[in-house]
This record gives C-alpha cells, structure tokens and sequence, in this order.
C-alpha cells in the first residue's frame, strides 16, 4: 500500500508539472478546469458508457485509454448532428444521461479499482522509464509547440507556421457554419479530413474557450498525451511485454526517422504542425490492436468497434486506411494461395471498406483536393541527408532520390531492429501456416 501510495503521489507530481506547464504559456487556472472537466464528463465517460454497453472489459490501462478515443469520436459524431439539427443542448443531454447511466452501473467502481491500481502494476523500471519519457515529451512540447505559437494578446509577436493559421481558420469555420466552407475559397464545400477540426470545435462549443488557446495549448497536450498512452498499451499487448511499451514510445517519439532528418525528425515535426496526422496516428494504433484481438478469437461484436475506428481514422486522414486494408489484402491473398480460408478477414475485408469509401467520396468528390498520391519513399526528399547532398552536388534530381533509397531503408529499419527479428523469428516458427499477427505486421512494414 506505501508502494502504490509513492507512486501516486510521483504520478500526481508529473501531472501538476505538465499542467504548471500550461499556466505558464498562457493558459488561464479556469480555463484549464474547464477543460478537464469537459474531457471527463463529454469525452471519457461517454467513451467508457459504450465500451460497457458492447461489454468490452479489458483488464489493463487500455480500456482507459480506449474509452476516451471512443469518446472522441463520439464527441464528433455528436458536433455533426448538433450542427444539422441546431439543438447545441444534445451535449449536456447527452452527458447528464451518460452520468446517470453510468452511476447505476456495477463496473464502474471496478473502472476505479483499475485506475487506482495501475501503478502498482506497472514494474518499476518501465514506471521510471515512462515518467522519463514523460518528461521529454513535456519537453518537446515546449520546444515545438508552445514557444513557435505564442498566445494572442501576449507582448511576443504573432508569427505563426503558415499552416497552423490555416488549422486555426479550419476550427473557426467549423465552430461558426455547417456545413462549413472552405476558409480558401468562400462559398465552396470543404471536404478535406476534418474530423480534428471537429473535435476542437466541439470543445470550444462546450467550455466557451477561445481557438487558439485550445489549438496551441490543450489540444495539443492532450493528443499528445493520449498517444503516448496509446502507443505504451498497443506495444505491451501486441507483443506481450510490458519493454515493448516503452521501446514503442521511444521510437515513437524520440527517434523516428531521426537518423536521416536531423536536425529534424521529420515523423514528430508532423505530430506538432498537422493535427490530422496527430489524430490519425491515435486512432491507427487503437486499430491495429482490434485487428489482433478480433483475428485473434475476440467478440465477434468487437466488429463495431472497428468499423467506428476506420470511420474516425478515414475522416481524420484519408491516406492513413488505405495501407492498413492493403495488409489485410495480403493476408487474404496468403491465405487464398494457400487454401486456408479466415471467415474474419474476409469480414473485415468487406466491411471496413465501406466506411472508408463513405468518406473517401466525400472528401475527394469536389476540386480543391491533392487526392491520394502514391510516390514510394517520397519522404527521402525532405532529410536532411538529401538536402545536404543535393546542395554539394548541385543536382536535385530524382535519380539522387533512387540512390539514397538503399540508405534511408538500412537507416529507418535499424531504429526498429528488435521488431523486425521478433517478426523474422515469428515467420520461421509458423511454417506452412503463417498466423494473422506476422504476416499482417510483414505487411504493413512493407506497404508503409
């Protein structure tokens, strides 16, 4: 019990920190309250009120964690049909009757036991570790996101990344007409990924803050902060050990694809300039984990989960999905060429495409659009190392692109050497009968 207490009280310690954090780039003491409690009773709960009603009872943190990305995505879902219908009170409806619902439930006292009891869970190495791996990203967020984006109303100068001001004018849009308009060109649709844009616009619509502040202050920190807990809980199960947790959030992101981009890593210069990309890469992590669990035996019901993850993942960014059904695609082929029928994979093959060609049409159905565009290892482009060179040799052409391809593989790969060896062990063992998990990861390694 003094054990658990200690850890608590480090935990606490570390959330006051990041929250200090806050207070002190601009974030007012009443406006911080009024988000946590926002998040709590319009995001959370309602998240952990579905995953009870679908029975969902995982036995870790990642039901916590899942619970506020499914509430995420309702929180849009409601914005949407708040917007259409004019009814703004459906959000303090909805969370007095998510409150209720859940208080005359048994599970959630055992919500509570799980939350109270997951430091004494977590081995001491991987709780320090975390908690330094904390406050590295409390670092980054202060390098990357706090310092370039200064608050209005402040003495420093308002010089923003210019597409944060095109973000910012995506939330303002959304929070102010439906169907919104393209900020670019007035009076046209806007179809783009919008889903973040939502969301930002249905906190504003409940705690009455201002855009920026919780465009370049809360939003952020949140995200972030879910993602790190994300990328921590879909590491353990997916490999089944708690070190594969922090090595995920290291590689995540500290390293990246660090080795070819420095001075910039360009991955997690992507988490802070695009919250489309933020967002995505939430909802793919929670995606990938429910493919294993439902492939591996799980509630056939864990369908509905899916299908709601690929909507929020397809409208969050539209390039994100088509690599993922490319991997089912290749374990469904694997499986065809060997006569190993899978009645799951053939389900989610024909179900998850709808949703994604829902919003696929309704993204890219008008101009303005760059579509998707499919350049292998365009990425190689914008290192470091290809600026270099291009600059010393006076050449930028895509012959050099080819050539440093080699060398961007070995470099990106080796970051991420104790995955590929378990793969490569897990390929060898299954002999003729090659499992979901190896071969969908083989996959999606490759089409990535």
């Amino acid at each position: 019990m003094i054990t658990l207490l200690k850890r608590w009280s480090g935990l606490v310690i570390l959330l006051v920190l990041h929250l200090a954090v806050l207070l002190h780039y601009g974030v007012a003491p009443g406006e911080l309250a009024r988000f946590l409690l926002a998040i709590t009773f319009f995001t959370f709960l309602p998240g952990l009120l579905l995953l009870d009603c679908w029975h969902f009872y995982e036995d870790d943190g990642y039901r916590l964690i899942l619970a506020l990305i499914v509430g995420i995505i309702l929180d849009i879902f409601i914005y949407i049909a708040a917007a259409v219908l004019g009814w703004w009170w459906l959000f303090n409806l909805g969370a007095g009757l998510v409150l209720l619902a859940l208080l005359a439930k048994h599970s959630l006292s055992s919500d509570l036991n799980l939350l109270g009891g997951m430091p004494g869970r977590l081995p001491r190495l991987d709780l320090t570790l975390l908690t330094f791996l904390s406050l590295l990203l409390l670092g980054l967020l202060v390098v990357f996101q706090y310092i370039p984006n200064p608050l209005p109303g402040g003495s420093s100068p308002l010089i923003y990344y210019i597409d944060q001001t095109w973000h910012l004018g995506n939330i303002a849009e959304i929070n102010n007409h439906w169907p919104p308009q393209d900020p670019r060109l007035a009076g046209h649709p806007f179809h783009y990924h919008i889903f973040v844009y939502i969301l930002m616009a249905s906190w504003a619509k409940v705690t009455g803050i201002a855009l920026p502040v919780l465009y370049f202050r809360l939003g952020p920190w949140l995200l972030l902060s879910l993602l790190f807990a994300a990328a921590y809980f879909v590491g353990c199960r997916w490999f089944r050990s708690r070190s594969a947790g922090w090595l995920h959030v290291t590689v995540l992101f500290f390293m990246g694809t660090l080795l070819l981009s420095y001075p910039y890593n360009i991955f997690l210069t992507n988490l802070f300039t695009s919250p489309t990309f933020l967002l995505a890469t939430i909802f793919t992590l929670a995606l990938l984990l429910e493919f294993k669990i439902y492939m591996g035996g799980g509630a056939p019901h864990r369908l509905a989960l899916i299908l709601l993850l690929v909507t929020g993942l397809s409208e969050a960014k539209g390039n994100f999905f088509p690599v993922l059904y490319g991997s089912l695609l290749s374990c469904g082929l694997i499986n065809r060429l060997r006569s190993q029928p899978e009645p799951r994979l053939f389900i989610l093959l024909a179900t998850t495409i709808v949703p994604f060609g829902l919003v696929f049409t309704y993204i890219f159905k008008s101009g303005g659009s760059e579509g998707i565009n499919i350049v292998p290892l365009e990425i190689i482009r914008y290192t470091q190392l290809h600026t270099s060179l291009a600059g010393w040799l006076g050449q930028n052409g895509a012959w050099l692109a080819w050539c440093l391809r080699p060398v961007y593989l070995v470099a990106f790969l080796s970051l991420r050497l104790p995955v590929l060896a378990n793969l490569l062990r897990q390929l060898t063992a299954s002999g003729r009968r090659l499992g979901f998990e190896p071969v969908f990861m083989a996959a999606t390694i490759g089409l990535s």
